[in-house]
C-alpha cells in the first residue's frame, strides 16, 4: 500500500536528478513485490491444492481399504456360517447319508454360492452328492469321481490334521467354456469317519455374497496371494485403475484375497477462497468425527461383543437336552429353550407371555410345587443349606401337547440383576420319562425272574410228587384190575360191582396219563400231539362236569359240533377244560341258583392269517373279573382265592400256547366272564353233520 501510496506524491515538485529516472525502479520494485505476493498466493493456494489433493487420494486410499475389509469381512462370515453348520451337523452325518442329503439340500438352497456338496471317505472315495439346483451350473459327475490336485491336496490336509481346509481355486472345462472352483473340506468329527466337500465357485461367491450397497466407482475381485484372478465382477465399462486396495479372506489353506480397484476420475478441486475459513472448522470437524468413529467403533466393538455373548449363551442352552424356563418377578414365562420345546411339544409363542398356571401344568404338579416351595422355604439360609435344599429339586409330571404324560426332575433357581436385586427365577426340568420306564421294566423284570424261580422250585415238587404217586397208582391199577378178575370168575357176576371196579381202574390210568403229561410239561418234552374230537372228549368229561354242577348247584351247557377235531394233545386238553369249567362254578357261588349256568361252546371259523381254527368258550354267569385284576389273570402266582396257588390260569395259557393257540379272557354282558381259546383244526378232518351232546333235562 505504501507504494500505491508514494504514487499519489506530486513528483514534478522535486527537482530533476541527474540521474536516471526513478520510476521503472519503482514500478519494478511494486512488480516483485506483486509477482511475491502473487506466488506466495498462487503456492499457499496450490499447496492447499495439492494438499486437498492428497487429502482426497489419502481417503480414496482409505475408502478402498475399509471397503476391502468390509467385503472380505462380508465373504468371510457368509463362509463361516457354512463352516459352523457343517461342524456342527457333521457327526450325525456319519452315520445317516438321509439326513445328510436333506440338510444339505436344504444348505444349497440358502447358499447361493455352493454348486454341489459330498460325502466322502477317508481315502476319498464318494458316498453321495447333492448338486444345486438349475439354473447353477452342474459339476459333471465324471469329473467328482477323482480329486483334482488342489482338493486333493486340501483333502488330505483336513483328514490329516482334523480340521477344515479350503483348496486353492483351479479352473474346470464345462462345455465349451469353464469356470473356477475352489472346495472346503469339513472332517464329520467321528473317528475315522467320513469327510465333507462343499463345492465353491468363486464367481458365485463375489456376486452373492458382498453386501448389497457397494460403490459403483469400484470393482471388485477375487484374487490369489501371486496376483492370479479367480473372479471379477462382470459390470461394464470397468477396469483396473491405478488405486487399489487388498484384503485377505484368512481362511485356512486358501490365499484368496478381496481385491478393491478404484475407477479413474478426475480429481476435484475444492475452492480456494474457502479453504482458509474452513480450515479451523474442519481441523475441528475432524477432531469431531474422530470422537465420533472411535465411540462408534467402542460401540460396535460392545456390540459385537454383546452379539457373540447371546449367541454363545443360546448355543449353550441348546446344546442342553435340559428344559429351560425364565420366568420373571409376575410368574410370566420370558423365555424357554429349544429342549423345553421339543420335550412338551408347545411352541416358544405358545408359552412366553403366560402366567402361571402353563398349558402343560396337572393338579399334581401345582401341588408338587408348592411342596418344593415350602420345603426351600423351612430350610435356613446359613451355610447354603437353602441352596442345596433348592438344588435337590422335586419331580413332578406334566402333559405334553399330545397329551401323552412326561416325568421330571424340576430344579429352581432365583436370578438377580448385577446390584443383586432379584428380577425372576429359572427352572430347570430333566425328562425323566425314559428312565422311570427303563425302573419300571427292571422292575417287572425281577418279578418275573422270582416267579419263575418258584415255577422252577413248583416244577422240582411236582416231578418228585408225580414219580412218588405213579407207585400207588399202578399198585391201584393192579388191585383194580385183579379184583375184576375175581368177580368175572364167581358166578353169577354182580355187574355193578364189575362197572365200579372198570371204573376205578380206568380212573387210576387216567391219573396216571395226567401225572405224566404234568411231567412231560415240566420237562418241556414233545407234546404227544395228534386228532382229538373234540365232541368225544366233552363227552368222556361230562360225568366230572355233571359232578361239579350238582355239587354247586349250577347247570351247565353244552354245544360242541361234531366236526370240531383239533391237533392237540388230549390229556392236556382235557386239564385245561376241566380247569376252566372248575373256575367257573366256583366263581357263581354267590350268584342266584336260577342262574347258575355254565356255557361251553365250541365253533369252527377261516382265519385269514392262520387258517381254520375251533374256538372253545366257556362262559359263566358269576361276579367278574375286576378291572385292575385283568392285567394280572395270566400271572403266575396270582390269584384272587383265599386257598388258591395262581398257577391254574398261568398252567392253561401255556397249554393253549404250546399248542399255537391263545387264551384270552373277556367280560360277559350282563355279568360274567368268557374265556376263550383256539386251536389249528385237524387238516384230515372232514366236516360231518353236528351229532349235539344228549340233553338231559333241565341242564340243556
Amino acid at each position: 500500500m505504501g507504494v500505491a501510496g508514494a504514487k499519489l506524491v506530486p513528483e514534478r515538485a522535486v527537482p530533476a536528478p541527474t540521474t536516471r529516472p526513478a520510476t521503472p525502479l519503482i514500478r519494478t520494485s511494486t512488480a516483485g513485490a506483486l509477482l511475491a505476493i502473487a506466488v506466495l498466493v498462487a503456492t499457499t493456494v496450490a499447496a492447499a491444492i495439492w494438499l486437498s489433493i492428497i487429502d482426497q487420494q489419502r481417503q480414496a486410499q482409505e475408502q478402498l481399504t475399509r471397503q476391502a475389509h468390509a467385503a472380505a469381512l462380508q465373504i468371510r462370515a457368509r463362509l463361516i456360517e457354512t463352516e459352523q453348520l457343517l461342524l456342527l451337523e457333521g457327526f450325525a452325518y456319519a452315520s445317516s447319508t438321509d439326513r445328510f442329503r436333506r440338510d444339505m439340500e436344504e444348505l444349497l438352497d440358502a447358499n447361493p454360492a455352493l454348486l454341489r456338496v459330498e460325502l466322502r471317505t477317508r481315502d476319498s472315495a464318494l458316498l453321495t452328492g447333492v448338486d444345486a439346483a438349475p439354473p447353477r451350473p452342474t459339476v459333471p459327475a465324471p469329473a467328482r469321481l477323482a480329486l483334482s490336485p488342489e482338493s486333493a491336496a486340501a483333502f488330505d490336509s483336513a483328514a490329516r490334521l482334523n480340521r477344515l481346509t479350503y483348496s486353492r481355486p483351479y479352473f474346470v472345462t464345462l462345455g465349451a467354456t469353464g469356470f473356477d472352483l475352489m472346495e472346503l473340506v469339513v472332517p464329520t468329527g467321528a473317528v475315522d469317519g467320513p469327510m465333507i466337500v462343499a463345492v465353491y465357485a468363486p464367481q458365485r461367491i463375489l456376486d452373492h455374497f458382498l453386501p448389497g450397497d457397494l460403490s459403483g466407482d469400484h470393482l471388485y475381485s477375487l484374487v490369489e496371494a501371486d496376483g492370479t484372478m479367480a473372479a471379477r465382477q462382470a459390470v461394464i465399462g470397468q477396469a483396473r485403475g491405478e488405486m487399489h486396495a487388498i484384503s485377505p479372506l484368512a481362511r485356512t489353506g486358501t490365499t484368496l484375497q478381496i481385491r478393491v480397484d478404484a475407477m479413474p476420475a478426475r480429481t476435484r478441486l475444492i475452492p480456494n477462497v474457502l479453504t482458509g475459513l474452513v480450515a479451523a472448522t474442519s481441523v475441528a470437524l475432524g477432531l469431531a468425527m474422530f470422537l465420533l468413529v472411535r465411540d462408534i467403533r467402542q460401540r460396535a466393538r460392545v456390540e459385537q461383543a454383546l452379539r457373540e455373548q447371546v449367541q454363545f449363551r443360546r448355543a449353550v442352552e441348546d446344546s442342553i437336552h435340559h428344559g429351560l424356563m425364565v420366568f420373571d418377578l409376575d410368574q410370566r414365562v420370558v423365555h424357554v429353550n429349544d429342549a423345553l420345546v421339543n420335550i412338551l411339544g408347545y411352541s416358544r409363542e405358545e408359552l412366553v407371555g403366560r402366567g402361571r398356571p402353563l398349558p402343560f401344568s396337572l393338579p399334581e404338579t401345582t401341588r408338587d410345587y408348592r411342596a418344593y416351595v415350602d420345603r426351600v422355604a423351612r430350610v435356613p439360609e446359613a451355610d447354603g443349606a437353602r441352596a442345596a435344599e433348592r438344588a435337590r429339586g422335586f419331580q413332578t409330571v406334566y402333559r405334553a401337547k399330545d397329551g401323552s404324560l412326561v416325568e421330571a426332575m424340576v430344579v429352581e433357581a432365583p436370578m438377580f440383576d448385577p446390584d443383586g436385586r432379584p428380577i425372576g427365577s429359572m427352572l430347570i426340568g430333566e425328562d425323566i420319562t425314559e428312565q422311570r420306564r427303563v425302573e419300571e421294566l427292571a422292575r417287572r423284570q425281577q418279578e418275573v425272574l422270582q416267579s419263575r424261580s418258584r415255577l422252577a422250585t413248583l416244577g422240582e415238587m411236582a416231578s418228585t410228587l408225580s414219580h412218588e404217586l405213579n407207585q400207588p397208582l399202578a399198585a391201584i391199577t393192579s388191585y383194580a384190575a385183579a379184583c375184576e378178575n375175581l368177580v368175572a370168575a364167581q358166578p353169577p357176576r354182580p355187574e355193578p360191582i364189575a362197572q365200579a371196579l372198570r371204573g376205578i381202574r380206568t380212573q387210576a390210568e387216567r391219573a396216571g396219563q395226567v401225572i405224566r403229561s404234568v411231567q412231560a410239561f415240566l420237562r418241556r418234552r414233545a407234546v404227544d400231539r395228534g386228532e382229538v374230537d373234540l365232541a368225544g372228549l366233552v363227552r368222556g368229561l361230562e360225568p366230572l362236569l355233571r359232578l361239579q354242577a350238582t355239587r354247586t348247584g349250577a347247570q351247565i351247557r353244552i354245544d360242541v359240533p361234531a366236526d370240531a377235531r383239533v391237533h392237540a394233545d388230549r390229556i392236556m386238553l382235557e386239564q385245561v377244560l376241566l380247569n376252566l369249567t372248575r373256575n367257573g362254578f366256583e366263581a357263581m357261588a354267590d350268584t342266584p341258583s336260577p342262574e347258575r349256568v355254565l356255557e361251553l361252546r365250541a365253533r369252527v371259523r377261516i382265519d385269514d392269517e392262520r387258517g381254520e381254527r375251533v374256538e372253545v368258550e366257556v362262559t359263566d354267569r358269576g361276579r367278574g373279573v375286576p378291572p385292575d385284576v385283568v392285567p394280572q389273570l395270566f400271572t403266575a402266582f396270582f390269584t384272587t382265592k383265599s386257598e388258591g396257588m395262581g398257577l391254574g390260569l398261568s398252567l392253561c395259557r401255556s397249554v393253549i400256547e404250546q399248542h399255537g393257540g391263545y387264551l384270552l379272557y373277556r367280560p360277559r354282558a350282563g355279568g360274567g366272564s368268557t374265556f376263550a381259546f383256539d386251536l389249528p383244526r385237524h387238516a384230515e378232518s372232514v366236516p360231518t353233520r353236528p351229532v349235539p351232546t344228549p340233553a338231559r333235562g333241565a341242564d340243556r
